[in-house]
């Protein structure tokens, strides 16, 4: 099983933009999970930004696209 999580993180964390956070909720779109994200947050494949926030590790946050991203509507 370890090949299917690891090909599933890959996958997610490839398509992570640098700068940019992602939820739970974005990562359970992709099958994984709070506790899960946990998890690779303590492996180092993901740095925790706060509370059910995330980011591609090593990169530093854009303030001026997350600015516009956090006035984006809800849907």
């Amino acid at each position: 099983m370890a090949p299917i999580t690891r090909h599933k993180l890959n996958k997610v964390i490839s398509g992570l933009e640098p700068g940019v956070p992602v939820t739970v909720r974005d990562l359970a779109e992709n099958h994984i999970s709070a506790d899960l994200a946990g998890h690779y947050q303590q492996a180092g494949w993901l740095d925790r930004l706060g509370r059910g926030v995330y980011a591609k590790p090593g990169t530093a946050l854009d303030l001026d696209l997350n600015l516009a991203l956090g006035n984006a509507p809800v849907t």
